[in-house]
């Protein structure tokens, strides 16, 4: 697991990099980001194997060169540019489905097949989800009833500190993300 959060930490920085060196070539500029973040996905893939990872790492390329595009530094229309981008990820996410239910194991095709079909509702993390949402307390928790290897850490802290802790949280979150915002707009440099 260590090594998919350090390519992720490595991975970005770099393709940054990529969008910089390429941000005054256009059209055909960002189109060869969407070639590097493709080779990039392929990088993960093979070194982790983990789909989530490729997602994780696909989606934040993609937004980073969403607001690259919303900037002007490919100094293209926002409509081709984020054409392009949306084109871009609903190919990937058409790939990796069909690459699930042609080449993928039977249990992940199964559960792609009971999404398309309704069966998200009985799902067990869905219906533990709404087992939390319905204990839910002001302060302080219980133990936790629900298989958390993996699971969102947000639901976590509803469950075992309560609704105060949560509120907090969020509130100090959405602190520190606009200080950062603020700190980033008043930098000179690009």
């Amino acid at each position: 697991e260590l090594i998919q959060y350090l390519l992720l930490a490595l991975f970005l920085p770099a393709y940054g990099g990529v969008i910089y060196h390429y941000r005054k070539k256009r059209l055909p500029g960002l189109l060869l980001c969407l070639a590097w973040l493709a080779a990039g996905a392929l990088v993960f893939l093979f070194c982790t194997g983990r789909f989530f990872s490729v997602m994780t790492m696909g989606l934040a390329g993609i937004l980073l060169l969403s607001f690259c595009v919303a900037k002007g530094w490919f100094e293209i229309s926002p409509f081709s540019g984020f054409g392009t981008l949306l084109l871009t990820a609903g190919g990937g996410v058409c790939a990796f489905v069909w690459y699930i239910l042609k080449q993928g194991n039977t249990y992940q095709a199964a559960r792609l097949e009971a999404l398309w079909n309704g069966g998200w509702e009985s799902s067990y993390i869905v219906e533990g989800i709404r087992q939390i949402l319905q204990n839910l307390q002001m302060v302080g928790g219980k133990d936790m009833s629900f298989p958390w290897e993996g699971a969102l850490a947000f639901l976590l802290l509803l469950e075992r500190f309560g609704i105060v802790a949560a509120a907090f949280a969020v509130a100090g979150l959405a602190v520190m993300f606009v200080q950062i915002a603020s700190g980033v707009k008043k930098q000179k440099n690009v």
